[in-house]
């Protein structure tokens, strides 16, 4: 289990921390000890997306609630230049392009931790909100992990996410008080924007799929992750918190409803009839707000944006749970082997 640093402040970011003040205590960190454990469990990615604001705030909430064994990379596309001097306990890395994609994956080639979890969009961490997650990979099996996300008020968003005759990709646990525990069984992915991974099946995700589109990518990596045998899990205990009362990757367009539904049919298998079905389906939950006509139709019309989807998809380079340990040794198991 991971134990959090003496010197943080024990209390979870429950309330909303208002954004004039991450400037002020990010000026503010002791910077007088370096930060970054030798051999890292976790490697925590921070992108800065356009509101550099948003991102300040995901930032001080994972400084102020930083467990031992986790190093701090923030991404950037060259725009960000560590104005307050962060550079002793937060690593920079830059990133060829400004989409969240491009700054994960950039983040997780500089990873060394053997977990890595993003944090991104304005998400912020809680007390113990890593530890949590981290103890869910305790099964050899366990690829990725969805926390709680919720809103500051209370309200659950999201643990993690599922498929449903009505909508692709779709919040599992959405406004409860509590996630239900028969809720929680249908989560069979996590959001990129705040999901928990292992390093090397996350790298091969983003070989498997070359889109930069977070909502593909996170549709596409859970689809793939479990087509070479690997599950996800939720962490209740690992909260993370939304200022939004909706997830702000989540919104129902055409767009999202035509792409997600072709790139089910690319790793699963379809055409039109499929898609034509599938948009019926959709459009029937157009009547009780669960999906917009739009991503309905969207849907239906799947198979125009096959030909670009076919160019982003290669199944070859995912890992499975088999090869894991021949790409990456478990600290603890190549301590077991020399003691053996």
């Amino acid at each position: 289990m991971m134990k959090k640093r003496s010197d943080r402040n024990n209390k979870a970011v429950r309330n909303a921390l208002p954004i004039r003040w991450t400037s002020v205590i990010l000026a503010a960190r002791v910077k007088s000890v370096p930060r970054f454990p030798s051999i890292p469990q976790l490697s925590v990615i921070v992108p800065v997306n356009q509101q550099v604001n948003t991102f300040e705030s995901s930032l001080v909430s994972v400084l102020e609630n930083q467990p031992e064994s986790c190093e701090v990379i923030v991404a950037h596309d060259g725009g960000y230049d560590d104005p307050f001097d962060l550079g002793d306990e937060v690593r920079f890395v830059q990133a060829g392009g400004a989409s969240t994609v491009e700054l994960v994956q950039e983040g997780v080639k500089h990873a060394r931790g053997h977990l890595v979890h993003v944090i991104a969009d304005g998400m912020c961490a809680t007390a113990g909100w890593a530890s949590a997650a981290v103890e869910r990979f305790e099964d050899d099996d366990v690829g990725f992990v969805s926390p709680t996300i919720r809103h500051r008020d209370g309200d659950v968003l999201a643990c993690g996410w599922t498929d449903t005759p009505h909508r692709l990709c779709t919040a599992v646990c959405a406004g409860q008080d509590s996630p239900r525990q028969g809720d929680m069984v249908r989560s069979i992915g996590c959001y990129l924007q705040a999901g928990f991974w292992r390093r090397d099946l996350l790298a091969s995700l983003g070989r498997g799929f070359v889109g930069t589109r977070s909502a593909e990518a996170t549709y596409a990596y859970g689809l793939l992750a479990r087509r070479t045998g690997w599950r996800s899990a939720v962490a209740v205990d690992s909260v993370v918190l939304s200022d939004d009362d909706r997830l702000p990757w989540d919104r129902s367009t055409l767009d999202r409803g035509q792409r997600l539904r072709s790139i089910r049919h690319h790793l699963r298998g379809g055409g039109w009839a499929t898609a034509i079905t599938a948009g019926l389906r959709s459009a029937a939950g157009v009547l009780t707000g669960s999906v917009g006509l739009g991503e309905a139709i969207g849907q239906a019309t799947a198979p125009l944006a096959d030909a670009d989807i076919e160019l982003m998809v290669f199944t070859g380079e995912v890992i499975s749970p088999d090869d894991y340990d021949t790409t990456i040794r478990l600290p603890e198991r190549i301590a077991a082997r020399k003691a053996a």
